[in-house]
């Protein structure tokens, strides 16, 4: 492959310019698969054909067959074309089938270490698949074995440092383009990027986005106090909006750090004592500790108000163990998480105290589906929170009526669909033991019922339905509910909520 194909590959796969088929003829026509098959059983010794009918299966997405005609072809004839791997991998980064490209490549460097070329095209696609640390490693390798195309890779390697948000870094590597070969393709594409980061002022390293709409809700609560026994004042209409902005001060090669502010409130049409308004205060740290295994600690604080008063205090830390499978697996995250939450109002009663501390640790996989833009995560935890209630009764027979144990399971997913729009679902089930025999349930029955311990199951879901109207915003309708089974009657309640929203953001930062 020459040169001026290896850059327009690259740049193909940076999203520079638009894919183009290896071949003319329509990879969707079965006739040219049907004759070589069909030259095959004649000449069954041929090495061409066989190579051919590998080449074609790769352009029509056949990304399996083509990898194991491919290993049949080098196994028999390993000399007839020493970079039959290589070639059959170009064609399946271009038709997306990187999991498969990877595979050939892996081979080929098992067999030949040295080979630049495996690495270049190794490097593809790992950034296609969006391990840009772990492309940028290649293409280094590659530079190093092959100086001939050593400004290809200093390309490629630039691309993948803008994607990760090192400006500098990258425009260092394009400098150096220049210097090694002003007159080459490569220099004229350095030139036209550093053109445009003059004109653009370089990424963003900030973003903001907001949303403004209106929701109708069935059982109107404090959002926060889910656990509360429901103080509901009825269905209402509500204004609801919100921005936040976030921001990248710091990115090195290894580890970043975001900060972020979020600004969100409630206008009731009727029921304005339950009007909300939170702040919220976020900051994520990362460090990578290679290819594959990345760190973060999530820190939050933020402080919610109902009509006004101040009425909730709190705050978390998270720590993350991100470890990724790759392009078809995604990735696992592992994750503890301490919380602290501080209600501002004392209860009537002691064993109502709802300040707590709570302890939480917890799996996700993420996993990216084959409709581009999709993706599925599943989680399940387990959680213990603890209060800070006062024992009542001569006794102390009632502590806390908010000391429990919680497992929940969570499912969401993003679906991609035609002409822009995209679905969103989310469901999730928690299963909630208490501690203690419950106050509430003592005060509800006058002590003719017992002594009982609280128990719940929690069904929640919400479904909305988006779709962008003009860079960079989006309108979406959605609805979302709960339902809460308790043995306690007090505390079994439905909720539902419709909503509309127009969202905005603007272009993401990189990284």
């Amino acid at each position: 492959m020459n040169r001026m194909n290896l850059l327009a590959l690259l740049l193909c796969v940076a999203g520079t310019i638009s894919p183009e088929r290896s071949m003319a003829t329509n990879p969707d026509d079965p006739s040219p698969l049907e004759r070589l098959r069909s030259a095959i059983s004649e000449h069954p010794d041929d090495p061409d054909l066989r190579f051919a009918i590998a080449r074609r299966l790769a352009i029509a997405g056949q990304s399996s067959e083509a990898v194991r005609v491919t290993r049949q072809f080098v196994g028999r004839w390993p000399e007839r074309r020493p970079a039959a791997r290589v070639e059959i991998a170009r064609i399946l980064i271009e038709g997306e089938a990187t999991a498969e490209a990877i595979e050939l490549l892996d081979e080929e460097l098992s067999a030949f270490p040295q080979s630049a070329m495996a690495r270049f095209y190794r490097g593809l696609a790992f950034r296609k698949s969006g391990l840009v640390a772990a492309a940028n490693r290649e293409f280094r390798i590659a530079g190093r074995l092959e100086p001939s195309i050593r400004t290809e890779t200093l390309l490629a390697r630039a691309l993948g440092l803008f994607d990760m948000g090192q400006e500098k870094q990258a425009v260092t590597l394009l400098r150096t383009i220049l210097q090694l070969d002003p007159t080459g393709e490569s220099a004229l594409r350095a030139r036209l990027i550093l053109r445009q980061r003059e004109i653009l002022d370089l990424p963003r390293r900030w973003r903001v986005d907001g949303y403004v709409g209106f929701e109708w809700d069935d059982n109107v609560t404090l959002e926060s106090a889910e656990n509360e026994v429901p103080a509901s004042g009825g269905d209402d209409i509500r204004g609801i909006w919100g921005i936040g902005l976030t921001g990248r001060p710091w990115q090195g090669e290894r580890g970043s750090l975001i900060l972020g502010y979020r600004y969100d409130q409630t206008r009731h049409a009727d029921l304005s004592d339950f009007d909300v308004l939170a702040n919220t205060i976020f900051a994520t740290g990362t460090w990578r500790v290679d290819d594959r295994l990345v760190l973060r600690l999530d820190g939050v604080f933020g402080n919610t108000l109902q009509d006004l008063d101040s009425e909730l205090f709190g705050g978390s830390l998270r720590p993350n163990l991100i470890y990724a499978f790759g392009p078809e697996w995604g990735a696992v995250r592992i994750f503890g998480q301490v919380e602290i939450s501080e209600y501002q109002d004392d209860p009537v009663f002691g064993p109502w105290e709802r300040d707590a501390l709570t302890f939480s640790v917890g799996a996700e996989h993420f996993l990216p589906l084959r409709m581009k833009g999709s993706w599925l995560a599943v989680s399940g935890s387990w959680s213990r929170t603890l209060t800070q209630a006062e024992p009542f009764g001569a006794a102390g027979g009632y502590d806390g009526d908010f000391d429990y144990d919680s497992w929940r399971f969570h499912g969401t997913t993003t679906l991609a669909l035609p002409f822009e729009f995209q679905v969103q679902l989310d469901a999730a089930y928690n299963h909630d033991r208490y501690h203690n025999d419950n106050f509430a349930h003592f005060l509800q029955t006058l002590g003719t019922g017992g002594p009982r311990k609280r128990r719940d199951d929690v069904l929640s879901g919400r479904i909305s339905l988006s779709r962008r109207i003009i860079d960079p915003v989006r309108f979406e309708i959605y609805w979302r509910g709960a339902r809460r089974i308790s043995n306690v009657d007090v505390f079994d309640y439905d909720k539902q909520i419709v909503g509309a929203l127009i969202r905005f953001s603007t272009d993401k930062f990189p990284g």
